[in-house]
């Protein structure tokens, strides 16, 4: 559809998603990523409050990559890791949550790697571009998470953020307006 094929095309430091439920939020950010991760060469995160969701769209880029692969013909081998465990503490929920990031490498050095992001804290020293996914379910409005991850736009990298929206106290909300 077209407003999916200008999502994929827009090169603004940020791009911001707001699409009803099931209309290809996550297979079209993964396009958007895989593509941007071959021509480009650079480390694309995807982050979501929970490791399911961070996975879900981590598969839709694998399976992107291999189609890329097929059919503009790229040597080279695509490889998916699964990383070390660590632990994700979420202070307000005063919770531990065991967590695995998994990366996908792409011939050419651009990578994909998913990880929760229950914690801003956890996205500090991150250099790449970043996808937030369910950007609008972000505690405390996903502002503290939004402070932590804004720098990398200002210095090349893209924020690109998608959700549906879950109310008008949040970044989400901020970002829409």
């Amino acid at each position: 559809r077209p407003y999916q094929r200008n999502f994929v095309l827009d090169k603004e430091r940020v791009v911001v998603a707001i699409w009803s439920r099931q209309a290809g939020k996550d297979f079209t950010t993964a396009v958007k990523a895989v593509d941007d991760a071959f021509e480009t060469h650079q480390a694309w995160y995807i982050v979501s409050l929970t490791q399911r969701q961070a996975d879900a769209t981590f598969a839709k880029c694998q399976k992107v990559a291999e189609i890329y692969k097929a059919i503009l013909k790229i040597t080279g081998v695509i490889t998916s890791v699964d990383g070390e465990e660590y632990i994700d503490y979420d202070v307000d929920l005063d919770e531990a949550f065991r967590c695995k990031a998994r990366t996908l490498f792409l011939p050419g050095g651009g990578s994909v790697t998913s990880l929760p992001g229950r914690h801003p804290d956890t996205l500090a020293g991150l250099t790449g571009n970043i996808i937030f996914t369910e950007f609008g379910l972000f505690p405390k409005g996903g502002y503290e998470h939004w402070r932590v991850v804004f720098p990398l736009a200002t210095i090349g990298y893209q924020v690109v953020v998608i959700s549906t929206p879950r109310g008008k106290n949040s970044k989400f909300f901020e970002l829409v307006s």
